[in-house]
């Protein structure tokens, strides 16, 4: 009898411990409160683009305002400002032509060029840097049929042949679009997929890549590859961004992140300016599938 009256003992006391334990955990929640950020933040979009096979593009650059925290509007459009690019010792200004949006049609693009993005707007200096890299041409777009595999059903896929250059540092951003409707997957894998760096691939040539494994195509589609060549620093920028937005079923969501640009506030260095200002050279090539 006394081995089981100690044995009860010990159980009873562990069972003390345990409900004060839980309890103790339970009271013990402490009010944090937090300071959001409610000012309006500008967003930045848009940039410099040498289309190889459109050599007269219209640059583009769109101004908005990102609304608080707790605020559910959409961002408000920004067409008061003053926007120039200089390049080559010369300014160019940009017109606002409605809706935040800013344009020109003069601008000289090349490869190589340096690019320096000018905004004057609400007693604020924001500015951006880039130069426009070299792009390896697309040199056939094809619709091929892939089984079914981890992540992605079966179907016909679009894919690319192209040649990356020898001893070149490149980066690639591909961008698709199917029937003029831009195509974004919210993938995990967009960040090795959508946007690559040559190093494993310096020279060699890229084989029916496919950038998009979840979006199929069928006969009458109008499908249209966009290879930019991108800077590293655009690269890490595009990495990040698809990181934060990546949808993972079995991992969950990411934490929300606010990811920085290369835009600058050089009135106030403390704001954070949304968005990216970027110099490309791109290929581009379509394909209607049959």
């Amino acid at each position: 009898m006394k081995n089981v009256k100690q044995r009860v003992k010990k159980d009873v006391g562990l069972f003390s411990s345990t409900l004060l334990l839980a309890v103790a955990l339970n009271s013990c929640e402490r009010v944090v409160d937090i300071e959001l950020e409610t000012s309006p933040s500008l967003i930045v979009e848009g940039g410099i683009e040498l289309v190889l096979e459109e050599p007269n593009t219209t640059q583009r650059i769109q101004l908005s305002l990102a609304n608080g925290f707790n605020e559910l509007a959409r961002p408000s459009p920004i067409n008061d400002a003053m926007v120039t690019v200089a390049t080559n010792g010369t300014d160019y200004d940009f017109q606002n032509i409605g809706d935040g949006t800013y344009v020109n049609n003069n601008i000289p693009v090349a490869v190589g060029n340096t690019y320096v993005l000018t905004i004057s707007y609400m007693g604020s200096l924001y500015t951006a840097q880039e130069v426009i890299p070299p792009v390896a041409p697309i040199d056939e777009v094809n619709a091929l049929f892939f089984p079914k595999s981890f992540g992605s059903d079966e179907g016909v896929f679009p894919v690319l042949n192209t040649q990356d250059p020898v001893d070149e540092e490149n980066f690639y951003f591909w961008r698709l679009t199917i029937n003029d409707i831009p195509i974004i997957n919210p993938s995990p894998g967009n960040n090795f997929r959508v946007i690559q760096s040559d190093e494993f691939f310096n020279g060699q040539a890229l084989v029916d890549y496919q950038p998009y494994d979840l979006q199929a195509v069928v006969p009458g589609d109008e499908v249209v590859f966009f290879q930019h060549g991108i800077t590293e620093r655009y690269f890490n920028f595009l990495d990040a961004f698809f990181l934060s937005i990546a949808s993972n079923p079995l991992l969950g969501d990411p934490p929300p992140a606010t990811v920085r640009g290369n835009i600058i506030n050089s009135t106030d260095t403390s704001e954070q300016v949304l968005g990216y200002f970027y110099a490309v050279s791109i290929s581009k090539k379509s394909l209607n599938v049959e």
